[in-house]
């Protein structure tokens, strides 16, 4: 797995303790403190807060909260939505890999580096956390023989939209990274190497490149391809209904944190995303 993005739901599940981190700054209300305009408002949410911490030296998730409406029970809900990489919160580089086996690591890691923002959530509503988008990927060392460009060539070649519903094709980098477009849903291949050693100013995370480039010479990957295969599950429903067949479990039941650490999940949804694209 790489990114994932939780949705946890108040009240009494997290507390801010930095609240001038966010912009704007964080100031809850109650439902009577609405406007009429407010209270009879269709948007998903009323106000946006977006984290704007200080700089942090260790990986550190993308943070917003929402300030949704219940009208029928007139309340106001706050979500905290969280985004993060896997990889990147436990070992500081997006070219190791997690395991099924990394659950109580990462609920630990996640709750840590919530904490360096001012952010107090327990362990069991993040383990119950829900859970609108998960990135599956696998990295694949190839061997001399095999070039990368032939594959992604390949790929593009494959007549794809008669396997799954294609939106969009598209070729990015020079011809180094193919995307594949299906709704809600994406494929994307790439050189993971070629990908770490991009320009700084190319890169959100700038803090980590160093220490990825220091794992590529350690293991003397400089001349090696590495093929990523990333299958992205982008909203909550794709979610649900992957997911959710994967574990033999009802289509609507809702996704948590824990259930994407099932063993072999993360294989078998992307071996069938495999299969499906390339029978």
């Amino acid at each position: 797995m790489d990114t994932v993005i939780l949705k946890i739901y108040g009240p009494n599940k997290f507390q801010i303790k930095k609240k001038h981190f966010f912009c704007p700054e964080i100031a809850s209300r109650k439902y009577n403190e609405l406007s009429e305009t407010e209270k009879q408002t269709r948007r998903y949410y009323l106000r946006k807060f977006v984290l704007k911490a200080p700089l942090q030296s260790n990986y550190v998730p993308v943070i917003d909260i929402l300030e949704t409406l219940d009208k029928v029970n007139k309340k106001i809900i706050y979500i905290l939505i969280i985004q993060f990489s896997l990889p990147k919160l436990l070992y500081g580089n997006s070219l190791q890999e997690v395991s099924d086996t990394d659950f109580a690591k990462s609920v630990t890691g996640l709750q840590k580096a919530l904490e360096t923002l001012g952010i107090i959530v327990e362990k069991d509503t993040i383990i119950n956390a829900r859970v609108s988008a998960v990135h599956f990927c696998k990295n694949i060392v190839l061997p001399k023989d095999v070039l990368l460009q032939d594959i992604l060539s390949e790929l593009e070649r494959v007549d794809i939209s008669k396997a799954v519903d294609v939106t969009k094709k598209e070729m990015k980098n020079g011809a180094q990274v193919f995307h594949i477009y299906s709704g809600n849903n994406e494929r994307v291949f790439y050189d993971k190497v070629v990908d770490a050693m991009r320009p700084k100013n190319k890169r959100k995370d700038k803090g980590l490149v160093d220490y990825e480039r220091s794992i590529i010479e350690e293991y003397s990957l400089e001349n090696t391809e590495v093929f990523r295969y990333e299958y992205r599950l982008k909203k909550a429903q794709r979610v649900q209904k992957e997911i959710n067949e994967a574990l033999k479990k009802k289509p609507l039941t809702h996704v948590l944190f824990r259930d994407i650490f099932n063993e072999n999940l993360g294989r078998d949804v992307l071996i069938k995303s495999w299969r499906d694209l390339v029978p």
